[in-house]
């Protein structure tokens, strides 16, 4: 997977539209909620690889 495909898959799980209200009071269209992606043990691996380059991945779907 490439770092532009990476990039593109964390951006389809977790980023979102609508009308949001941040935490500090200011109002939003786009909002990244990066809890959908943890929620991916796939992709989190993934990140998580390309952070610890060496370790191997323990997550085998």
């Amino acid at each position: 997977m490439t770092h532009s495909d990476l990039a593109r898959r964390i951006h389809e799980a977790s980023h979102l539209e609508g009308h949001f209200t941040l935490r500090s009071g200011r109002a939003a269209t786009e909002y990244f909620d990066k809890y959908r992606f943890e929620g991916d043990p796939v992709l989190l691996d993934e990140i998580a690889r390309r952070m610890a380059p060496g370790r191997r991945a323990k997550y085998r779907p």
